[in-house]
């Protein structure tokens, strides 16, 4: 999914969309959204869904997620902020998701090496919301395995020498089709060496 900023103008008695530039921006940088949908009786907000499907394969993932073709993604509230000083527009889910959470689990000030136990390795979780704040200063990566059981897992990394935050999804299941597994990777840059990931498993 890519857009342009831009505003509405009169142009030739006609209203039409009058973009500041021809640039395009990227607003995911996975494949797997299609014909996102906003709402705007929210006052003073803008609420954003998509479906959660490659247009490449929009009606192949029924077999897999049958009765259902495919699925809904979470709420997300978007915005134009000032980055760099361009307009950006920016996603982060809806605050009211936060009604959801029930039993909680922290950890904090935990040093992990290679060979250290993993302190998550005992949960259990068929659907949660993941905030992680990591110092990466001393460590070339950090991983989460996610779902990981029946010989399938999903991968989230952060390398600190690329700068790429990676999805790979080789293991995670059943594909549509042979291209679906691919890794995405995204560059991401470190504040003070430290990374915040905000994942959600459902």
């Amino acid at each position: 999914v890519w857009y342009m900023i831009g505003d509405f103008k009169e142009v030739d008695g006609l209203w039409t969309f009058v973009p500041d530039s021809d640039q395009r921006y990227n607003f995911n940088f996975g494949p797997d959204v299609y014909a996102g949908q906003t709402f705007s009786d929210v006052p003073g907000r803008r609420i954003l869904m998509e479906w959660m499907v490659h247009i490449g394969y929009p009606f192949e993932t029924g077999s897999i997620t049958d009765p259902w073709n495919g699925a809904i993604t979470l709420p997300y509230e978007i915005r134009l902020e000032t980055r760099e000083g361009e307009f950006k527009l920016v996603q982060e889910p809806v605050e009211e998701l936060a009604a959801l959470r029930s039993k909680e689990h922290s950890w904090e000030n935990n040093l992990l090496t290679e060979d250290m136990p993993n302190p998550l390795a005992d949960l259990q979780l068929d659907k949660c919301e993941i905030l992680a704040r990591i110092d990466m200063s001393g460590a070339e990566e950090a991983a989460f395995d996610l779902r990981l059981g029946n010989n399938q897992v999903t991968t989230v990394s952060y390398n600190r020498l690329t700068g790429m935050l990676s999805v790979d999804r080789r293991a995670s299941g059943a594909n549509p089709k042979p291209d679906f597994p691919d890794g995405y990777t995204k560059s991401i840059k470190a504040q003070n060496g430290i990374i915040e990931l905000h994942m959600f498993l459902d």
